[in-house]
């Protein structure tokens, strides 16, 4: 969790997300809830209607959504102990979710002509929306935790002086470089 201390330190905008509202990693953190919090809901929801009426309009989400929640643990677990891999991994299954939900809705718009088929086609228009969303702050917040140099790597008007600033001069004689060390005589 070393990432959120460097967070408040961070005042450039290259990683600001939500039109600049929000850092990317409290808008991972926050996407993680939101993500978790919708699938289970969904996969309730068909699961509840599998054993109402069981047809391929419900087993092949609820499939798809119960292998979306065995991968999801990656991203938390990725994030906690900043492994870019299990970030990676947990930003291309929110690829192929937002990508498959937009696919699924199609399926769902033409195949059920009534109210309910609109219905489930926005809610899963919504969701291809959302997930496409939340794979854009993960990309984010990869590309912070593989730039960010510190505070001072931050910004280069500010990192640029440093080394001039603190670069060690020799000594003139007869100048005083440091007063610590001088014995008072």
């Amino acid at each position: 969790m070393q990432r959120l201390i460097e967070v408040a330190e961070d005042e450039s905008d290259s990683f600001l997300v939500c039109c600049g509202a929000m850092h990317a990693v409290p808008a991972v953190l926050s996407f993680f809830i939101v993500d978790f919090s919708c699938v289970i809901a969904t996969f309730a929801i068909y699961v509840k209607y599998i054993f109402a009426s069981p047809s391929w309009t419900n087993l092949i989400p609820s499939t798809a959504l119960l292998a979306s929640l065995s991968i999801y643990p990656i991203g938390p677990l990725g994030f906690a102990l900043q492994r870019l891999l299990f970030l990676r991994i947990y930003k291309w299954r929110l690829r192929a979710i937002g990508l498959w939900s937009f696919f699924w809705m199609f399926i769902v718009l033409f195949l059920q002509d009534e109210v309910i088929g609109i219905a489930v086609a926005v809610i899963w228009l919504l969701a291809a929306v959302l997930y496409l969303i939340g794979g854009s702050f993960v990309a984010t917040s990869i590309d912070f935790m593989l730039d960010y140099k510190g505070y001072d790597g931050a910004d280069p008007a500010v990192m640029d002086p440093l080394p001039e600033k603190y670069a060690e001069t020799p000594a003139t004689p007869g100048t005083v470089t440091n007063t610590a060390e001088t014995p008072n005589v």
